[in-house]
């Protein structure tokens, strides 16, 4: 190769590189150069209960954006919670139940598939903040809380929620069956004020979710506390919380 073709190639491949690294500044490189760039949100949280109105100070940090989105699986008040003195609380469901209104907390590029599911579980178990990491039981025992995910919904790869097993949830419950459990938890001097099941009917209705049994839940609350709303039922059942 004599020295004149060297020379010309050596400038051409000079101008390339000048070339490449100017598209890359402007923004216009290969996919590699630009990967550095931030990255989009990857993960969001499904809020069908309390988690909208009360998601958590460490879930309101993670969190970059709210949006309403219904939830791809049934969701009905299927669970009695220990935490709530035994009040009804709303579970995906395998029978019976709709499909509700639902708030999905999409979280900041930054939050990890791991750290997500520690923030849900903290949350759940009334721990913000503890460390708490997630792990999922092998057990499968009645109070065992499942972080569970739907995938590749408004553009994000995963988003969690939180589900019980089989043997944490309630077997054919009925609307007297889920008032009764609503007005013992509201009589229950030991609840923490707005953990009742009465005061989280109100809030679920509030948000606008709607299952199947929701109608007549609400009227054998009535009934039973021969009351003429859910705010008068409380005032009735609700004793002072224990602080």
């Amino acid at each position: 190769m004599s020295v004149v073709l060297c020379g010309l190639l050596a400038s051409a491949l000079a101008i390339d590189a000048a070339a490449q690294q100017a598209a890359a500044t402007s923004g216009r490189g290969d996919p590699a150069t630009l990967s550095a760039s931030p990255g989009k949100p990857r993960y969001g949280i499904f809020g069908f209960g309390s988690l909208i109105s009360d998601p958590g100070q460490e879930l309101v940090d993670a969190t970059a954006s709210r949006q309403p989105l219904e939830t791809p699986f049934a969701v009905e008040y299927g669970r009695s919670s220990n935490t709530r003195g035994g009040a009804p609380t709303l579970v995906p469901v395998q029978t019976g139940g709709a499909r509700v209104k639902a708030t999905v907390f999409v979280l900041k590029d930054s939050i990890s598939e791991q750290e997500a599911m520690n923030i849900l579980y903290r949350r759940e178990r009334h721990m913000v903040g503890s460390g708490l990491v997630y792990k999922p039981s092998v057990r499968g025992g009645k109070n065992s809380i499942v972080v569970a995910a739907w995938p590749n919904l408004i553009g994000l790869e995963k988003i969690f929620y939180t589900d019980f097993h089989d043997a944490g949830k309630l077997v054919n419950p009925t609307p007297t069956s889920l008032a009764e459990l609503a007005v013992e938890s509201a009589r229950n001097r030991e609840v923490p004020e707005g953990n009742d099941g009465i005061s989280y009917l109100m809030n679920a209705r509030k948000a606008g979710i709607v299952t199947p049994l929701s109608a007549g839940y609400e009227r054998e609350i009535l009934r039973l506390t021969g009351s003429s709303s859910l705010e008068q039922a409380l005032a009735k059942t609700h004793g002072p919380p224990v602080r």
